[in-house]
């Protein structure tokens, strides 16, 4: 597994960077994930390129925390769940001999952090929330009374009529 280079899937994905999160909406899947700082870290770095010990030195530079390679096992298991990685990543880390008890314990003092790397949920489309079409309305009641009218303005002079040419 030294030489796996996760990429991510970035195909019909609306990204939005809150500083420390990403918000990621899959317009094609109709869901959202946020993913936290260390999920957003590994997921900005899957280039297909990069391994995932230098994954884990990255996310390592950035917290200035020991450098822990099951840490970055964990966030790529996340985002493979949610298909944020691209296809090949998924058999890759089924491949892999980490178990979720192994990772947790291994992440010790960071476990905290990694509870929720990504958080998803689905979100409706503008059909599903009823926003678009609402359906046929149902039939309109009496109109109250007119009120009365007030007086009628002077007539302004309209000045000589012209001859019609009769």
């Amino acid at each position: 597994m030294e030489s796996f280079k996760p990429n991510a899937h970035r195909d019909h994905l609306l990204v939005e960077d809150l500083g420390d999160e990403l918000i990621v909406y899959d317009t094609s899947r109709h869901e959202a994930h946020c993913l936290g700082k260390i999920a957003a870290l590994v997921w900005q770095h899957c280039n297909g390129e990069t391994t995932v010990s230098e994954l884990a030195s990255l996310v390592s530079a950035d917290l200035g925390a020991p450098s822990d390679e099951a840490l970055v096992w964990h966030a790529l298991d996340q985002l493979s769940e949610r298909q944020l990685l691209e296809p090949p990543a998924a058999e890759r880390l089924r491949a892999t001999e980490w178990s979720r008890r192994e990772m947790m314990q291994r992440m010790g003092a960071m476990a905290g952090l990694a509870l929720a790397l990504v958080t998803s949920l689905p979100v409706p489309t503008a059909a599903q929330s009823g926003s678009g079409d609402t359906g046929a309305t149902g039939p309109t009641g009496p109109t109250g009374p007119t009120g009365d009218t007030g007086a009628t303005g002077p007539i302004g002079d309209t000045g000589a009529i012209g001859d019609t040419g009769a």
